[in-house]
């Protein structure tokens, strides 16, 4: 599932691995297109599930942070396929900017989106494939 736009405040998005997609999709909430700075995390163990909360605050330049809006992400140790995201604060406190080791000039203006690891996953299984059956062909079409 590639994401459409990024998402606003105030929303709880919950992600789950259904029999279609694979394990991996659910870690596509790493690509919402913000960048994020992980301010901590906190586990509870309720009835023998431990319930892990990750704490983010969004970039508004490199190296700068703010908490006017934040990303808090929930997991259960009994669930890997899901995750429960929420969004909040002024979304447009959040900047986008550069890939932290952008060199050329050209590249340094350039907004930074992370590609979701579900896609880079199928592009590798796709090159494995082609790899073993001995087949040159490109992975994707232009």
């Amino acid at each position: 599932m590639v994401l459409k736009s990024r998402p606003e405040r105030n929303i709880v998005r919950i992600r789950f691995a259904l029999s279609s997609i694979t394990t991996y999709d659910v870690d596509d909430w790493l690509a919402d297109g913000y960048h994020w700075r992980q301010g901590g995390s906190h586990a509870v163990t309720v009835n023998g599930v431990v319930v892990r909360t990750k704490y983010f605050s969004a970039y508004t330049e490199p190296n700068k942070w703010t908490s006017e809006f934040r990303r808090t992400v929930y997991t259960r140790s009994d669930r890997h396929d899901a995750v429960l995201l929420k969004y909040d604060g002024n979304e447009a406190a959040a900047a986008s900017h550069a890939h932290g080791n952008a060199q050329r000039p050209a590249a340094k203006n350039r907004t930074y989106v992370r590609t979701q690891p579900s896609i880079i996953r199928s592009l590798h299984e796709q090159s494995q494939a082609n790899t073993s059956a001995g087949s040159r062909a490109v992975p994707w079409s232009c």
